[in-house]
């Protein structure tokens, strides 16, 4: 297992070993940095784990499904009806904004075909 360390100083991200868990090391900017122990690293990846599992913070329906436990028909069923709606919404959206500039071109003539010479 290998515990990431990042320098506050320089920014720099890097991995160490565990068996450097809790010692301290040089970045190569010259700063001491503290590694963190073996314990705080695994209660920071069994509360990363919880995080994953929780539905709310699912990025797909795919993970929505895994993290509650639905089929993975119902993720699939989703997926495509999402899919759908976001086709058909880009076209209307498109459309929309094609006669808006239209009617504003449109509008734009009058104006000017209408104004003293």
């Amino acid at each position: 297992m290998v515990i990431p360390v990042q320098c506050e100083n320089c920014n720099r991200a890097f991995e160490v070993s565990d068996d450097m868990a809790g010692q301290r090391i040089k970045c190569a900017c010259g700063q001491i940095l503290q590694v963190a122990d073996s314990s705080a690293v695994m209660d920071f990846l069994s509360q990363e784990m919880e995080l994953r599992n929780d539905p709310l913070l699912a990025e797909t329906p795919a993970d929505w499904a895994k993290a509650t436990g639905a089929p993975p028909e119902v993720a699939e069923r989703i997926e495509k009806k999402m899919a759908t709606k976001l086709h058909s919404n880009a076209g209307f959206m498109m459309a929309l904004t094609g006669g808006i500039l239209a009617i504003m071109l449109l509008l734009g003539l009058i104006a000017f075909l209408m104004s003293p010479r």
